[in-house]
């Protein structure tokens, strides 16, 4: 099994550096659906210059360049906190973007950051690493985990001076980290995460009818976009 795992994940790395190859030379969005291009509009609808440096959180943040809601930003010159579990990503993104900060870790909501967590995958052998609570202490597939809180703890002197985004990609715990999060204190232009609805159909009525967005809502978000299953909200002036 650890030979098929060794197996399965240099075929990744070996997809993802040539992935990274192929986006350096080119010229379009880097998200799943264009994310990034929305996201940069609203920004500059807010009234910020994508010439002035901003900041970025990005939690599940998978590779440098392929499906990044935030590469397009390092391109011009801002950087951030990156966060995924795994080696192999953390030495793709010392390589290709060594502005950012990578925390090899899993983010969680506070209340859940004093659980033991195990995942299945690492590395690139799957573009889902799948996470899970554990009561078992397995050293070769546990997790570091750190709560939403902390993380942001650790880039506040520097992520609200200008615009910032928080990006999240938590394999369906976007939403509990959000409502963990007071945007007070940590102020985001920019909130984006996918959020997966069972009616498709209806994503936009469910959307505005839950937890998280009467959350967002509350601290002065605003639902501005929808990309495929990702949200964005801007954050104007309260």
């Amino acid at each position: 099994m650890k030979i098929q795992n060794v197996l399965t994940n240099f075929v990744g790395i070996a997809k993802a550096l040539l992935a990274s190859t192929i986006y350096k030379v080119k010229n379009r969005s880097f998200s799943q659906l264009g994310e990034d291009i929305v996201i940069a509009n609203h920004l500059e609808w807010a009234g910020y210059s994508l010439n002035d440096k901003g900041a970025y959180v990005d939690i599940g943040c998978y590779h440098p360049h392929d499906g990044s809601n935030t590469y397009t930003f390092y391109r011009n010159g801002s950087s951030g906190i990156v966060v995924d579990i795994g080696r192999s990503k953390k030495l793709l993104f010392n390589i290709f973007r060594r502005r950012d900060k990578f925390i090899d870790s899993a983010v969680v909501p506070d209340s859940m950051a004093g659980n033991s967590f195990t995942f299945l995958t690492k590395g690139y052998g799957s573009k889902t690493d799948h996470v899970e609570m554990s009561e078992d202490d397995d050293p070769d597939n546990s997790v570091n985990i750190i709560g939403i809180s902390a993380l942001l703890e650790k880039g506040k002197h520097y992520l609200f001076k200008n615009w910032s985004i928080l990006s999240i990609d938590a394999e369906g715990m976007d939403q509990a980290i959000i409502e963990s999060t007071n945007f007070d204190d940590y102020p985001f232009t920019i909130v984006a995460f996918e959020n997966f609805f069972d009616d498709p159909c209806r994503k936009i009525e469910s959307a505005i009818s839950n937890s998280t967005h009467i959350h967002l809502i509350n601290y002065g978000y605003i639902l501005q976009s929808i990309c495929g299953p990702t949200y964005i909200y801007v954050r104007y002036e309260k």
